[in-house]
């Protein structure tokens, strides 16, 4: 569906007058009241969104401020549009645009499509200059259609997955790949060859499995083991094991367009914390369960 289609003129506001986040959210809430009928006060919903952005702030680009919240027994997907006049502070950032979103459990999917589709809204290059000119209703929803943002009704992983991907090469020592881990705080990376194909994956697992000495892979308890001997020897032979001697072909591989029921299936079949996204030979991103934690369940 359009996204032009979940907005409506009552609920867009161009050029206003803003004294702080909570004037703003205060008079948001009340015009979508007028149109909504909501089970919670205005005060209540100011209130609970306050909260939320306390711990995390919802920032699009370096200037949207995209705050949100839940109603329990809301069905609708409400989306209330307003640019300031000027300005204005939110978690460090000089907010120029704000998209408040109300919905329900039962909307989740939607709003993170419109999440999305947000997200390419702002990374146009001319949405904040046309912005910062002033854009009435018809404009606007015109903007939104000549570029084609629609809200999909289905989650995929191109809308989760984290697509700055850390790789790693096949040619590469495990120094270089610890020191790399280290920089990133990371714990798995996808391996590519000279080509950039996509070919294998690697975890700490695989890492920490080298320092142990083969024996111990069939005994119950290590715990005679108290000293940090293999992993000495792992550390002075480090600059001489490649990734392509414990690097492992990825059991699993997910499309972008991977439901997120499949891929939860995949986590939890595979018992895997990441897994690899795909296409073809190309390695586009990487969804973990942090991923599914923070974006599905408590976006």
């Amino acid at each position: 569906m359009r996204f032009s289609g979940f907005l409506q003129p009552e609920l867009y506001w161009t050029k206003i007058e803003v004294i702080n986040k909570i004037v703003l959210l205060e008079k948001m809430v009340k015009g979508i009241r007028h149109e909504f009928a909501l089970s919670m006060t205005d005060e209540e919903i100011v209130q609970k969104i306050l909260q939320r952005e306390e711990e995390r702030p919802t920032i699009l680009g370096e200037c949207f401020w995209v705050p949100h919240f839940r109603i329990p027994d809301l069905e609708d997907l409400i989306i209330a549009v307003a640019f300031p006049k000027k300005p204005f502070a939110v978690g460090g950032n000089d907010i120029k645009g704000v998209f408040l979103i109300l919905t329900g459990p039962s909307r989740s999917t939607l709003y993170l499509n419109a999440l999305s589709a947000l997200s390419t809204v702002v990374g146009d290059s001319t949405f904040c200059k046309k912005v910062q000119e002033g854009l009435d209703f018809e404009n606007f929803c015109d903007f939104l259609d000549e570029r084609n943002i629609h809200i999909k009704k289905d989650l995929t992983l191109r809308d989760i997955m984290s697509t700055e991907v850390h790789v790693v090469h096949e040619d590469q020592n495990l120094e270089e790949v610890l020191d790399f881990f280290v920089k990133y705080q990371l714990s798995y990376a996808p391996v590519v060859n000279s080509q950039n194909r996509f070919i294998a994956e690697i975890n700490m697992i695989d890492i920490m499995r080298v320092g142990m000495p083969a024996y111990t892979s069939g005994l119950p308890t290590m715990n005679f083991l108290s000293s940090f001997e293999p992993f000495e020897e792992l550390l002075k032979h480090e600059k001489d094991i490649f990734v392509r001697q414990i690097m492992r072909k990825p059991e699993v591989v997910l499309h972008p367009d991977t439901s997120i029921v499949e891929a939860v299936f995949e986590f939890t079949n595979h018992r895997r914390r990441h897994l690899p996204v795909a296409d073809g030979e190309t390695i586009v991103g990487v969804v973990s369960y942090m991923d599914m934690l923070n974006k599905v369940l408590r976006r």
